[in-house]
């Protein structure tokens, strides 16, 4: 019967290329946990970075002053254009409606349109009639828009602190702008009148104009 010899080097190669073979197979393993790791780990935190910069716009588009408002979009576009406004206007002589197209070169951006269109509107109202709708030294200080549709005025302290006439008047005032409005922004379907910022209650003690008001009920009463 024949013996069986093991060959003591053979058997050190053996266990040298197993635990090769295992060293090689865990360290694999590692970098695969490693990578696995890593890629949780971005995707956690760029899910985190885009939720904080979502609710920093979100928080943005809720909170901004008018003033910031305003600087906020025309930061975003300075490019000019020419476009042609139509300016509603009433005509004292025969207490009618009636459109002036004028020509402006203004911001390519929405709010800068809508500055420069009701800028205009108050120029314009000032120099009709003996008693204009819109009191004298009154400025439109900023606009800006939201996602409601509604189209947010900022005017300076003169509107409600000089404003004359009664609920006419004010009616007039109203109807006035919101054609302006709708004529050349179809497309927002309320505005909120403020006075240096904050809301106000009446223009001249009679109609409530606290709340947004609906462009079109006013479009079309003209």
């Amino acid at each position: 019967m024949s013996s069986m010899y093991t060959d003591p080097h053979e058997n050190r190669k053996r266990v040298i290329r197993w635990v090769s073979g295992s060293v090689a197979a865990v360290t694999l393993v590692a970098l695969i946990v490693l990578a696995a790791v890593k890629f949780i780990g971005g995707s956690a935190r760029q899910e985190k970075a885009d939720d904080t910069d979502l609710s920093a716009e979100v928080e943005v588009s809720s909170n901004r002053s008018p003033d910031k408002w305003e600087q906020y979009f025309d930061e975003g576009s300075m490019d000019l254009e020419r476009r042609q406004a139509q300016v509603v206007v009433l005509d004292p002589a025969t207490n009618t409606w009636f459109t002036q197209s004028v020509s402006l070169t203004i911001p390519a951006h929405q709010s800068g349109r809508i500055r420069a269109v009701v800028g205009e509107w108050i120029s314009i109202t000032r120099r009709e009639g003996e008693m204009p709708l819109v009191p004298r030294d009154t400025e439109l200080l900023s606009a800006y828009v939201d996602s409601n549709r509604r189209i947010y005025l900022n005017f300076s302290s003169d509107l409600t602190a000089k404003f004359e006439g009664g609920a006419t008047t004010e009616i007039q005032f109203l109807t006035s702008l919101a054609m302006t409005l709708y004529a050349n922004f179809p497309n927002y379907a309320e505005m909120q009148l403020m006075v240096e910022g904050a809301s106000i209650e009446t223009l001249g003690g009679q109609i409530d104009v606290s709340a947004p008001l609906r462009i079109a009920f006013f479009a079309e009463r003209g």
